[in-house]
């Protein structure tokens, strides 16, 4: 959004909530859209009216909304076709199945998040070799954990101005690495397959 559109959006919430705002001069309401516009500068303006649309039709308290109740909306809106965890596997399930032979092509054909969660298309071929007990325990486990994850961080995300994103995301992902959450390369097959035999 740009100033102008966040401007809109300000006057269209100070109109439903007159009493809420005790903007007193110029200078305040410049300063709010200015801090508004920071935090919506990556939304669409569309898309943060019918936040603010939404937010009216749940509101039971009658207090104007804050950037980030306004955020939680649109995000809510960005994940509504996310996958659930089972199926996600559903999918990986079922390029597993070719994946003996077309694991790079099956691989790719995976929604970006569950590509993500899977490592590589290695891991699809690896796992192809794996018995069905295998498969569908110690495997099918981890890789929802490991998706869960990356969902969870997905919609944390989506809700950050473009500036916070491009800043914390290098910071996730050394994190990540550090405390074993992911791994540069793909998840280490063997491992897991020696783990659920023991």
């Amino acid at each position: 959004m740009n100033k102008q559109e966040t401007s809109k959006l300000i006057a269209m919430i100070m109109e439903e909530y007159p009493k809420a705002f005790n903007i007193s001069n110029a200078k305040s309401l410049e300063c709010k859209v200015n801090l508004w516009q920071r935090v919506f500068a990556d939304d669409d303006f569309t898309e943060a009216v019918q936040a603010f649309e939404m937010f009216l039709a749940n509101d039971i308290k009658g207090f104007p909304p804050v950037p980030g109740q306004l955020k939680y909306y649109i995000a809510q809106k960005v994940m509504k076709d996310t996958l659930t965890e089972q199926e996600a596997w559903d999918l990986v399930r079922s390029a597993i199945s070719r994946g003996l032979y077309h694991s790079r092509e099956e691989y790719e054909k995976l929604p970006e998040e569950v590509r993500k969660s899977v490592g590589g298309s290695g891991n699809i071929q690896a796992w192809a070799n794996l018995d069905t007990y295998m498969l569908d325990g110690d495997i099918r486990r981890d890789f929802m954990r490991r998706y869960r994850q990356e969902v969870d961080r997905t919609a944390m995300l989506v809700k950050l101005p473009i500036e916070a994103r491009q800043e914390l995301l290098p910071k996730m992902e050394r994190t990540l690495l550090d405390n074993g959450s992911i791994d540069k390369k793909s998840p280490d097959v063997a491992e897991t397959t020696n783990r659920g035999m023991n």
